[in-house]
Formats: structure tokens, sequence, C-alpha cells
């Protein structure tokens, strides 16, 4: 990833728009500015538009990056161009941020995000709009997080200084927050509980084996052959329980056998016994039968007799109703024709009232017109005066805001200098702060200085002692080496050996050899006296160089010291004029601590009056500019109620003319109360014309449709009459031809006396008649007991209406012969009921009583369907006893009888037939004739010894069946014994099996949670997590050592080495440089600043190659070094400017500080400048 360019606005301290062009800076610039400028902002910006977040200590505070110097409802917004993967990419995005509506409400804006990618033609296509998704492909871009974009960008290169003089265990606190670790504590803790899982279910696998042995015993194998002897024992006894229960199931079929067929010959008696008592009865109904077949035909007749004659019944009533009616209509329309008569004297006076009412409603709309005129005057009245108070007030109004506009014009002229007052202020009260904190800076400085020259004359001391104590350790040195020499050649005499050749002379003979003194230093003395010499002069380096350090750091303390002087200088002569006025030739540090700190109380005071005042200035010009406003309305208020003054005397002047007018023409009376009078009197009298018309038309067509409607019904009296007495005559020959009162007694008569006992249908085939059909002809009132179904006749008589309705009919010429011929019809009636000798009560009883008695064809049918059904079940119940009496002879006990013990006479003959059935003669007492052991009562006690017999069999059976249940019972006691024995055998070896496995699987784990515990390393026993930061403190190490090397031009080298570690104990993380140009190893804390500074910054090169190679990232071509440079001398500055100008081949690198030096040194800058309304930036290249 390489920037390209960087806009943003109302972001950190930067209100306006910025613009940062990266292609115009060399590939190695400075980012400049002072403290909280906002140099680093410029990273975050970077950030923000890449992932939307902030990072680093601002973790989740992106509404924080919002510039504080915008108002409320400025949109923060950053856009960043860059190349990446071979294509140049552009990315937008806004901060939430408040806002205000037009009504003042507060409202919050949410963050947008666009993302473009340049086209082949050079011109930038959106891929994405929403958060999610440019998100996700800028990371898929980069490869990079947030948090690692951030560790490989922007290099804290001071922060690695401090990591430098750290203590060891310290560094590790650092590597931890670096890179996370804390997955490999999971592994080990999660190898750790895996080890207790695999215990714990060891332990409960051996505890269920042990419990399952505990219930097997000592012996299972005995066990089980005992229950295998005891099942053979068990079957042996069922199966002979089982060929008894066999035996008697035999016995016990036979017995049911003869039992089924006694009882099928019992039953075939007891229903051949029941036929022959229901055979009387049958015969009866079947003549019956006849009869009702016969009455059958006439009752056709009789019903379509009734039905015209119920008919002409309804007629002849509706036909009466009719002229009743039309008797009436009559008489009212007397009445109708005289009050018709006076009808127009009445229409007259409605029209003279009409034209009455019209002048009076002129003279009431002239009325209200008047009074509405007159109501109006009065509100243009009230109207006009509420207008003249109001412009009374509106010129109060404009010259009392004439003089609060003068007032406050006169108050604000002083406001531009008390503006330039507060801004010196302002910048003076700033500079003091900044004194304040350099003044402070120099007395820690001046502390640090005594107490590093108290270290210095410490060191000094502890020189002069090591040099004493090396003086002495010299000496011994050299004491115990000439005791050496001397004793030398008593050591070579002790070595040589007789006939041997000497080393030194080569002589074979030795007879004058030298003694070896008893106190002769041996070698371990001699290499205790080296090292102790060898041990002193490192001491002695060490402590020298110390010092030569606390002298360097003496200069350094110096120089910080000068250049906060000269600070603290520039600052004060630049606003000793605001601060202490006359006294302005004096230096800060001929001023009194209690005078700065009195000035800074001062300083604080005005500027808290001065912005009191700006405030007031500030309220008075938005009062000024409101009362201007309200002046403008006020003034064209008053211009309006002018206006409307003027309009509304014109309109009084009109309303008092039209008044007059009006009253000239209606003179002083109130012409509604005549109004009221005559409408009422005209709604009376039309009212009274439109009842009259009402009333006639009324009349006239209930007279036509009545007369219609009588004139129809005479005419059906015509037709109907003759008809009906033509049936009527008809019916009653037939009466007479079929003696009728003959099949009705034999219908009444009952069947027998056993009528009662015979089946729910037989009984109603054979209900006897109603009551009142035995009664004479002339009981008519009794008809109600016929069925429901029967219809009712009319209680009135033909002969009574036909009189009725003569007499009834208008005395008018139309209806005279009408009346004359209903007579005829009711004289013709008379004659042929007198032929017959019966009236017409009579008449109507006969037919009822017909009609109550015939039976319908459904039960005609059932009749015969039950008398055929009787008859052939009488053949069948004959024929089945002749058989089973047959095979009862054949059977013990009845083989002794013979056949010719039954009475053949007495049974139906197969072949006899069903239409008809035997009779018996009853007078001769003919009776069947059985034997006594085929009578009911012998078979009957038959048929309750052979089932008692049954029962003792099967209670018999039943208790063998209980003895092998309770057998097969016991026998599966002793099977579930038997298979709980085999299962818990096959449970205890899987258990075994399985335990087995548990056991390896555990010995894997145990070793790997002891390895991931320690046993990385044998000789330190490490853990997994120290073991891993050891590896990637090595990796950072050899990496940094790459670049070291090449930074110091093949002089020094890194070597990373780890300490402790074991157990829980912290493991320490420690550096050393190895110098080639002596071969020694050198401590951090012996390096220069300028060694240190490429120490570091080769560590943050390192920590990026690192972290960007374990991502697998893109490749980032920028790199921000961010402070560090601060402590650095001149030749080490000199010495780190020429270490990063070498990297930018490498990538474009970018240095963010505030020391001048720097400034001057590098000639490609971006210059950050703060002030009271926000930062900005400039881009300067030398």
């Amino acid at each position: 990833m390489k920037p390209l360019y960087l806009s943003l606005e109302n972001f950190g301290p930067y209100r306006q728009r910025q613009d940062i062009d990266f292609c115009k800076l060399d590939d190695f610039f400075l980012i400049y500015g002072k403290t909280g400028s906002g140099k680093t902002t410029i990273f975050d910006a970077i950030t923000y538009a890449l992932y939307g977040k902030a990072i680093g200590g601002r973790s989740n505070l992106e509404r924080e990056l919002g510039s504080r110097f915008s108002p409320i409802g400025s949109k923060p917004w950053v856009e960043f161009e860059f190349l990446a993967s071979s294509a140049q990419w552009k990315v937008y995005r806004s901060l939430p941020y408040k806002k205000r509506n037009k009504r003042g409400v507060e409202s919050e804006a949410t963050s947008e995000v666009e993302l473009y990618r340049m086209n082949e033609i050079g011109v930038y296509e959106i891929i994405a709009d929403r958060s999610t998704t440019a998100n996700q492909i800028l990371l898929d871009l980069l490869r990079l997080s947030a948090d690692e974009f951030s560790k490989i960008v922007l290099l804290p290169q001071g922060e690695f200084q401090k990591f430098l003089e750290m203590k060891t265990t310290e560094r590790v606190e650092i590597l931890e927050k670096l890179f996370d670790v804390g997955i490999y504590d999971a592994v080990t803790e999660a190898a750790r509980k895996k080890v207790m899982e695999l215990e714990a279910y060891l332990k409960a696998k051996q505890e269920e084996i042990e419990r399952i042995s505990n219930e097997l015993g000592i012996e299972p194998g005995s066990r089980i052959k005992e229950s295998g002897k005891a099942i053979s024992e068990f079957d042996k006894r069922i199966e002979e329980s089982t060929k008894d229960a066999s035996q008697l199931e035999s016995q016990i079929a036979q017995n049911r056998e003869r039992l089924s067929f006694l009882q099928s010959m019992l039953a075939a008696w007891k229903n051949l016994h029941e036929k022959e008592e229901l055979k009387p009865v049958f015969d009866k109904r079947e003549t019956r039968l006849e009869a009702a077949k016969s009455l059958g035909e006439l009752a056709s007749l009789a019903k379509q007799v009734s039905a015209d004659y119920e008919e002409l019944i309804e007629l002849l009533s509706e036909s009466l109703q009719t002229g009743t009616e039309l008797s009436k209509l009559e008489a009212e329309g007397i009445e109708i024709k005289k009050i018709q008569k006076g009808l127009p004297i009445v229409r007259k006076k409605y029209d003279n009232l009409q034209r009455s009412v019209a002048l009076y409603q002129n003279a009431v709309n002239a009325w209200n017109q008047k009074e509405q005129c007159e109501s109006e005057r009065r509100q243009v009245m009230q109207r006009l005066d509420a207008t003249l108070q109001d412009w009374e007030y509106r010129q109060n109004e404009i010259g009392q805001l004439k003089s609060s506009i003068t007032e406050i014009e006169n108050a604000i002229q002083s406001e531009p200098l008390a503006q330039e007052l507060f801004h010196k202020i302002v910048i003076a009260d700033e500079a003091l702060k900044r004194i304040e904190t350099w003044i402070e800076q120099k007395e820690k400085i001046e502390a640090q200085r005594v107490e590093t020259l108290r270290k210095i004359r410490e060191a000094e001391d502890s020189i002069l002692l090591t040099n004493q104590e090396l003086t002495i350790a010299e000496r011994n040195r050299d004491r115990i080496n000439e005791e050496i020499r001397k004793a030398q050649a008593g050591m070579l005499a002790a070595s040589l050996i007789p006939g041997e050749p000497c080393p030194v002379c080569g002589a074979r003979d030795h007879p004058n050899l030298a003694k070896l003194e008893q106190n002769a230093p041996d070698d371990k003395t001699i290499k205790t006296a080296q090292k102790a010499v060898e041990e002193t002069k490192s001491s002695l380096s060490a402590i020298i160089q110390d010092k030569q350090n606390l002298e360097n750091r003496i200069e350094e303390f110096s120089q910080d010291l000068q250049v906060i002087v000269q600070k603290i200088s520039e600052e004060w002569k630049g606003i000793a004029c605001e601060v202490i006025g006359d006294k302005s030739t004096m230096q800060l540090l001929d001023i009194s601590p209690s005078e700065f700190v009195s000035i800074s109380s001062r300083l604080q005071s005005e500027r808290r009056e001065l912005e009191e005042r700006l405030k007031s200035y500030q309220h008075g010009r938005k009062s000024l500019q409101e009362l201007r406003k309200t002046l403008d309305q006020a003034g064209r208020d008053l211009d309006r109620i002018q206006e409307e003054k003027t309009r509304l005397e014109m309109k009084q002047t009109e309303l008092d003319a039209h008044i007059d007018s009006l009253g000239e023409q209606i003179g002083k009376e109130d012409p509604r109360i005549c109004l009221k009078e005559a409408e009422e009197n005209l709604v009376t009298l039309h009212n009274e014309i439109e009842q009259i018309e009402e009333q006639a038309q009324k009349w006239e067509i209930a007279w036509s449709s009545i007369s219609i409607k009588m004139d129809m019904q005479l005419e059906k009296i015509g037709q109907k009459g003759p008809a009906l007495a033509t049936m009527v005559e008809e019916f009653l020959n037939e009466v007479d031809k079929m003696k009728v009162r003959s099949l009705l007694r034999l219908l009444e008569s009952p069947v027998t006396s056993s009528e009662k006992e015979a089946p729910e249908h037989e009984q109603q085939a054979i209900r006897p008649l109603p009551d009142f059909l035995t009664s004479s002809g002339n009981n008519a009132g009794n008809l109600s007991g016929c069925s429901e179904s029967i219809y009712e006749p009319s209680t009135r008589l033909l002969q009574e209406l036909f009189a009725l309705l003569a007499n009834s009919l208008p005395h008018i010429d139309r209806f005279v012969p009408v009346s004359g011929q209903i007579m005829y019809l009711s004289e013709t009636l008379e004659k042929i009921l007198s032929a017959h000798r019966i009236n017409e009560p009579a008449l109507k009883a006969l037919m009822q009583e017909i009609l109550c008695s015939v039976w319908t064809s459904n039960r005609i049918k059932e009749e015969a369907r039950e008398i055929s059904a009787f008859r052939q079940s009488y053949n069948e119940a004959s024929i089945s006893y002749q058989v089973l009496a047959a095979r009862a002879q054949a059977l013990s006990p009845f083989n002794s009888l013979s056949p010719n013990s039954f009475n053949s006479t007495t049974l139906p003959s197969s072949n006899q037939s069903p239409d008809r059935l035997p009779q018996h003669n009853q007078e001769n007492g003919d009776q069947p004739k059985h034997p006594e052991m085929f009578d009911g009562i012998h078979l009957e006690q038959q048929e309750k010894n052979l089932r008692e017999e049954c029962l003792s069999l099967l209670e018999r059976k039943k208790s063998i069946e209980t003895e092998i249940s309770d057998l097969r019972d016991e026998r599966a006691r002793f099977i579930a014994e038997l298979d709980q024995l085999r299962r818990l055998l096959s449970r205890r070896d899987e258990l075994t099996s399985e335990y087995e496995r548990a056991i390896k699987e555990f010995g894997k784990h145990q070793e790997l949670s002891k390895l991931l515990g320690g046993s990385l390393n044998p000789q330190r026993k490490m853990p997994f997590k120290n073991y891993v930061l050891g590896l990637q403190f090595r990796e950072i190490a050899m990496r940094a050592s790459s670049r070291l090397y090449r930074m110091s031009n093949g002089r020094f080298l890194v070597e990373a080495d780890i300490l402790g570690g074991s157990g829980n104990q912290k493991i320490g993380l420690e550096l050393y440089v190895l110098d080639a140009w002596n071969g020694g190893r050198r401590p951090v804390g012996t390096l220069s600043g300028g060694e240190k500074f490429m120490l570091s910054i080769s560590l943050a090169l390192g920590l990026a190659d690192s972290i960007q190679e374990r991502a697998r990232a893109n490749r980032i071509e920028s790199l921000f070094i961010d402070e560090g440079f601060g402590s650095l001398d001149e030749e080490s500055l000199s010495l780190a400017i020429s270490v990063l100008e070498d990297l930018r081949g490498d990538k474009s690198i970018a240095i963010i500080s505030h020391v001048d030096e720097l400034y001057s040194r590098i000639p490609s800058r971006i210059v950050v400048k703060k002030s009271v309304g926000g930062s900005h930036l400039e881009l300067e290249q030398d």
C-alpha cells in the first residue's frame, strides 16, 4: 500500500479542509509541528479511512475524532487515495456527528462510506457504499487488521527506546500485548483439562468394573451351570403338564359339541312351539287384509269428494267475506260523494291564502336584510375601535424600538478593541502555561543532573577502591607465579621416572633430585588468582563505562537545559509587554515565583472578564438584529392598520345608507308574525284537500279490486258446485253397492286374545279401529280421534254457506242473477242426499270414517309380507326340528327311541305349499305328539347336566394351566438370572477393553500436557507460552540483527537471550549487541545514543516485518516513525537521519517529530501549525 492523496475536514484539530499530496513529497519527509498540533492525527485519518475506526488509545472513540473547533452540524470526513495490488483506490468516510434541524432539535447523523477503484480510462468507479462491504473489500486488499496495520506502518520508535531500557521481565508484558499469546495458555489449559477428564473417566471405569465383579461373585461359571440344569428340569415338568391339559381340551371339545347339539335341538323345539301358537292370529289377519284391499278402492273416490267438498266450502267462505266487504264499501261510497261536493270552495280559499303568504315573505326578507346590516354595522364599529387602539400601540412601540437600537449601537462600538485585547491575553496565557511546563522540565532535568553528578562521584570512589583491589589481586597473582617458578624444579623432579630420560637435560640418571616444598601452590590456586584479577578488571571497566555514560548524560542534561532556557526566553520576550507592562525589560529569572503566580492569576481574571464582555457584545449584536427585524415588522404593521382603518370607515358609511333605505320600505312592525299565521292556515287547507282526494282514490281502487275478486270467486263456484254434486251421487251409489258398513265392522273387530303377545310390528298390523267408527253416522263430532295424517273436515255446511252468500251480495243489478244460481245449487245437492237417505253431516262422517279406516299401500304390502314371512318361517322351523329329531335317534342317549315316536301329522311337510298354513282341528282337540325325551323340559335337563360336566373339566384344565404358568415364571426367573450373569461378564470384558484403551490415551495426553507445561526446554522446564514468546522474541531479534548489521556497516549484530521462565515464573527477555570490532558481547546499556537509536529502529522494523509476514499482507510501501528523536545529540541525530535515508529504497519514510533540528535537516516537510481556531497544514519543499 502506497499513499497518494489525503483530504480531511472537521477532523481532529483541523476545522477547515486540508489536503496532502504525497506525490509532491520526497520518499523521506518530515511531519513537523508543536506538541498537540495534530501531527499523529494525519495517521489517524488514514487509518479511519481504511478501517472505519480509531486505534490505539482512541479505540472505540470514533465520535471523539470530530473537530472540537467546528460548530454543531459540521460534517467530519476524510478521503484517502492509495495504490494497492496494482490498482488505484479511493475511499471516503464520514464520522457520526450531531446536527440540528430547522427547529433546533439535535439528532445524530450516521457515518457514510464510499469505496472507488480507478478503471482502465483513469476514472474512479464506485464499487461499495455500505460499511460492511467496503470494510471486507479493504481487509481482503490489505490483508491486515487495523491493529496490525498500526503496528506495521506507525512505528513508535520512542517506545522501542524505552523497550531497550526496560527490565527483562517488563519486556515480556510489551511482547504479550504485541502478540496474542493467550491461545497458547488456552491450549495448555485444554491439555491439562483433558488429562483431568481422562483421570475421572478411568476412575469411573475402574469403579464400574469393581462393581460388576462384586455382583458376579467368586465363581460365576458354576452359577451359570446350575441355572442351566434348573431350566432343563422346568422344561420337562412343563411338557408333562401340557400333555395333561391337551387331553382335557379334547374331552371338553367333545362335550361342547354335544352341548351345542342339545342347545340347537332345544332352540328348534321352542321356535316351532311359538310358531304353532301364532298360527290362528295370522289366519285372522289374512281375512282382514282382503277387507282392507276392497275398502281401499272406495277410499280414493271418498278422498276426491272430500277434497272437492272442502275446497267448495273454503271458496264459499271467501266469497262470503268478499260480499261483506262490498256491502261496506257501498255505504262508504255514498259518504265520500257527499264530501266531494264542497271541494271547489276549499280550493278557492287555498289559492287566496297562497298569494298572501308570498307578500308576507317579501316583507320578511327585507326585514332580515335590515337586521343583518345593523349587525354588520356594529361589528364594523367594534373593529374600527380596535384598529385605532392597535394603531396607537404600534406608534409607541416603534419609538421604543428606535431608542433601544441607538443604545445597543453605542454599547458595541468598543467590541473590536476588546477582541484584540482578548486575543493578546489568550496568547500570553498559553505562553505562560508553556513556560510553566518548561520550568517544570527544567527543574526535573536539574534534579536529574544533580542525581547524576552524585552517581559520578560514587563511580569515582568505586574506581579508586577497584584500582586498589586490582593492585592487591595482581600482587597476589605475581607472588603465586613466583612461588610456582621456584617450585617448578621440585615438581619436575617429582615427575621423573627412574631409567627414563629427563625432559630438560635428557639424562637417564638422576643422582641429586630437587625437593618439592610442602606449601607450593597448585593449579587451582593459580586459576583462582588469575580469575580474581580478570573479574576485578572487568568490574573496573564496567564502572568506568558507567561513569562515562553518566558524564554523557550530564552533557545531555546541559544541552536540554540550554534548549529549555532559550525557549523560555523566546516565549517571555513575546509576551512580556502584555504580562508586566512597564517592567517588560525585566528578565523572567528576575521575577519571583509569587510575582509569576500573581501575573498568571491576573491574566486569568482579565481573560474571564473579556470573555464575559465578548459574550455580552455577541448577545447585543443578536439583540440588535432582532430589534431591527421587529422595527421593520412594526412599520409594516402600522401601514396595514392604517389601510384597515380607512376601509372600515368607508364600510360604515355604506351600511348606514342601506339601513335607512330598508326602513323606509318595510316600516317599523315585524312582518314575521303575520307570515307564520298565514303559513299555518295554508298547511291546514292543503292537508284537508289531500285527505279528501286520497279517500276518494282509495275507495275507487278498493271497489274495483274487490268487485273483480267477487266475480272470479262466483265464476269458480259456478264451476265447482255442479261437479261436486255429480261426484257425491257417484260416491253414494258405490257405498250402497259394496256394503261398506260390513267391511268397516270387520276391520273394527280384534284379531285374537293373544294379540298382545305378538311382536311389535304385528301388533301395529292388528291394532283396533277408532271408537267413533263404530257409532252411528250422525256422530260427526268424534272425527278428532282419527290419525293426524287425515285431513281435518270443516265444521260448516254447504247449504248454510249458500244461503249466507246469497244474502250478503250487494243489491245491484249485476249480482241478482248470481243469487238465483247459488240457490239452485243448494237445492240440487239436497235432492241427491235425500235420494240416498243421508244428510250432509252424515255424508261427511262417512267419508271421514272410510278415510280413517283405509290402509295405506305400504301397510297392505307390509301386512302381506309379514303373513308370507310367517308361513315361510313356520315351514323352516318344522323342517329344522324334523332333521334334528332324526339325528337325535342315532345319538346316545337317544338311540333307544323309535322314529315312529314322532307324530308326523303334527309337523309341516316340506312339500306343503307356503301360501296357506295348515289348519288345526281345534274342535277334535288334535295336538302334536312328541316323545317324552324330546319335550322342552327333558332337553333343558340334559343341557344343564352336560354344561356342569364341561365346567368341571374346565376347572381341572385351569388348575393345570396355572401350574404350567407358575413353572414358566420360575423358568423365566432362572433364564433372566442366567442372562444377567452373561451380560455382566460381557460388560466387564467390554469395560476392561475400554479401560486399557483409555490408559493408552491417558498416557499420550499426559505426556502432551507435561510437554506443554514445560518440557520443550529440558534444562529450564519452560511452559508453552513462554517458549512461544521466546521464539517470537528471537525472530524479532534475528530480523532486527539483519537490519542493524546493514545500518552499522557490518559492526553490530543483535543477540536475544531468554532468562528464567520455569514453572509459573516470568521469563526475562535480555538483549545483547555483538561488536564485530572487538569481538565482545555488549549489554544494551553500554551503547551510545546513536547506537541505541539504530538498535531501536531495527527492532521496530523487525517487529513490522514479523507481523506483516505472519499476516501474509500485501507489501506496505510507507512507514511513519513517531517521535523518539528529542534525546539525540547532533552527531547521533545525523546518524539517525542517515540510517533512515538508507531505508528509502525499501519504502517511503515519514518522521513525526517536533524537534527543530530535524526541520532544518529534512527538506521535504508537512508543517502542522496550530492556532486558536484550529490547526492547518502546509507542504514545504526546500
